[in-house]
């Protein structure tokens, strides 16, 4: 007899885990996608002892586990006996029925590393399993037993290598559709940044636009005491103008004609300078301004293609069902 696949224990007798439990349901779960209905194969539900004590003894022909890779009661059952493992194909097909069924792989040499046992890494199906609480429960005890759980990690693995696969389940990205709790949640925001710090950029260009309020005033007052910064002040006007449109518009493209235009203002007020048509004095102050407006709209620019912060996710990695 040999089994290449889920699908080849069609007419085989298999010992699964006792009815009524998960890895019973999950056993089924996997055998309905491959059309392995109870009429189609001899499903013989055992403890783990008596399901060990039968594959030995050559009464059923497969057990089924729901287990980590490396486990040490199937290690046990493979390493003293000429048993192989058996891939479950198809595992992306199975988690667009159930979400918290994702791919995963029994690495080579997971039980036996000489000769290796599997010979080659073999595909498989991961289970992810969270931890839950009431929703009730107080969050800074949620909170507390968060922070252990992962500020103690290393101490964990120690115990146990499992605590290895322990992460954050972000609500928002996670295939489990589980609610975060706020004790939890709170844990993973700790090291967000404030408001302050979020709205950095928000804050710097209204400091922008004070500034280029400031610098129009003094445009304005320069034009009256002297005629012959009629034309500098025309040019403080069209920032002013790009400012508000800047201030104003929502669009990325409206954002590089303001960039465009503010390029040909320079280039005009260059050639005014060499021609003499105001001073040195009058052309810094309208770089000051000139470069607070290109700022600005760099700054829009920039905030006009951002997207809002995704929360840090790892996917929890759960047991691996090995068929």
């Amino acid at each position: 007899m040999c089994l290449n696949g889920f699908e080849d224990l069609a007419a085989k007798r298999v010992a699964i885990a006792p009815t009524g439990s998960g890895q019973n349901s999950s056993f089924w779960f996997v055998a309905g996608h491959y059309g392995l209905t109870p009429d189609r194969l001899t499903a013989l539900p055992m403890s783990e002892d008596a399901a060990n004590f039968a594959m030995i003894m050559g009464q059923v022909d497969a057990v089924f586990r729901v287990r980590a890779p490396g486990n040490p009661s199937i290690r046990e059952l493979v390493s003293d006996h000429p048993m192989r493992l058996v891939p479950i194909r198809q595992s992306e097909a199975l988690s667009l029925k159930q979400a918290a069924i994702t791919p995963g792989t029994i690495p080579l040499g997971s039980y036996i590393g000489s000769p290796p046992l599997p010979l080659r890494d073999l595909p498989t199906a991961v289970l992810e399993r969270i931890l839950v609480a009431r929703a009730d429960l107080s969050a800074d005890l949620v909170y507390a037993m968060t922070r252990m759980l992962f500020e103690r990690h290393s101490e964990l693995i120690v115990r146990n290598n499992l605590a290895g696969f322990i992460g954050a389940l972000d609500g928002g990205s996670s295939r489990i559709s589980t609610p975060v709790h706020a004790g939890a949640q709170r844990y993973y925001d700790r090291e967000k940044p404030g408001f302050w710090q979020q709205n950095t950029r928000l804050l710097a260009s209204l400091l922008y636009v004070v500034a280029i309020l400031s610098t129009a005033g003094l445009a304005l007052r320069s034009r009256l005491m002297r005629r012959h910064k009629v034309r500098i002040g025309e040019y403080t006007g069209q920032l002013m103008a790009i400012a508000e449109q800047a201030r104003r518009a929502d669009s990325p493209q409206v954002y590089y004609d303001l960039k465009d235009r503010l390029v040909r203002m320079l280039e005009q007020v260059v050639q005014d300078l060499d021609n003499d048509r105001f001073t040195q004095d009058e052309f810094e102050h309208f770089s000051f301004t000139w470069r607070a407006v290109d700022t600005l709209v760099r700054d829009r620019l920039t905030l006009a293609g951002l997207s809002p912060a995704a929360r840090l996710s790892r996917r929890s990695e759960g047991d691996v069902i090995n068929g």
